[in-house]
């Protein structure tokens, strides 16, 4: 008798242990699934890139920057900024900007078709010169074409984001890793958690005791992201030569942290609600045990 007890706490000992153990790793596939969840959802993709775009007022900065620079360029060429008349809108440059990025992101090649800017844009020079007598050396429509050829370059460069052709390869790779780590992990999860069903078959509780510890150091994991980030304020310190690209960095992370919180926060109330579950179900196992108790007593 003294041997089979013994036996038994030796049993329910390294049922403990494997449970735990099991716990651990469910928290750390937990972490990893939510992560790349995360990730994906705040970071790598392209409506979040736009999303912070718009958020940053990045758009307006550079239509502004680029107008500047054609009407710098204009006046050194001795022609006014009135030659800028209906050729750029920032609804245009808004949608080409978007395309450029998805095309990038998606591996599809994209040309930007700037003809009807230099069709008006050359027939505005035109009417400009011929309005003041303008004399020009050398043949007039050479002069347009070079005129007109700077101020596009200008525009196209402007669209481009710096480095997100870098960046884009980034995301395909993330992508591509996403694709054969997810459908493991979630296998891997899932494993796991039927082993701690069928450990616990007889107490329900512990199944959501180790469920519990696998949401919430899984949750908090994953806050440490923001929280540091937040405390830190590292990328508010990032350098970039133009206002709009700082700003624009600034709103993309604010933006993807953000994400973090919330499935941190999702995490963290899952842990809660089975430590609650827990609770409940030992307090029920409980009042099961007592009654027969005290029906033998009277016996």
């Amino acid at each position: 008798m003294k041997h089979e007890r013994h036996h038994s706490k030796s049993d329910s000992k390294l049922k403990q242990a494997v449970c735990i153990i099991t716990s651990f790793l469910l928290a750390v596939s937990l972490t990893i699934i939510v992560l790349c969840i995360s990730l994906k959802t705040g970071f790598m993709n392209q409506d979040k890139v736009i999303q912070g775009f718009s958020d940053s007022g990045y758009y307006i900065s550079i239509y502004n920057n680029m107008l500047d620079r054609c009407e710098n360029e204009a006046l050194v060429s001795g022609l006014s900024e009135e030659i800028f008349d209906g050729v750029f809108s920032i609804d245009e440059l808004t949608s080409y900007c978007d395309t450029y990025i998805m095309s990038l992101i998606n591996e599809q090649k994209h040309e930007m078709d700037t003809s009807a800017m230099e069709t008006k844009l050359s027939e505005n020079i035109k009417n400009y010169a011929e309005e003041h007598n303008l004399v020009v050396d050398g043949d007039i429509d050479t002069v347009i074409a070079s005129f007109t050829s700077a101020v596009i370059s200008y525009y196209k460069s402007a669209v481009q984001f710096p480095y997100f052709d870098q960046i884009s390869s980034l995301f395909r790779l993330f992508n591509k890793l996403l694709t054969y780590l997810m459908p493991c992990m979630i296998i891997f999860s899932l494993i796991l958690v039927i082993l701690i069903i069928r450990l616990n078959t007889f107490k329900k509780n512990r199944i959501f005791r180790y469920l519990s510890y696998a949401f919430l150091s899984s949750s908090l994991s994953l806050l440490v992201i923001p929280v540091f980030s937040y405390i830190t304020k590292f990328y508010k310190r990032l350098v970039f030569s133009e206002e709009h690209e700082y700003k624009y960095v600034v709103a993309y992370i604010d933006n993807g942290l953000k994400i973090f919180v919330i499935i941190g926060i999702v995490l963290f109330v899952l842990g809660i609600i089975s430590i609650l579950n827990g609770a409940i179900i030992k307090k029920k196992l409980k009042e099961e045990h007592v009654p027969i108790h005290h029906h033998h007593h009277e016996q």
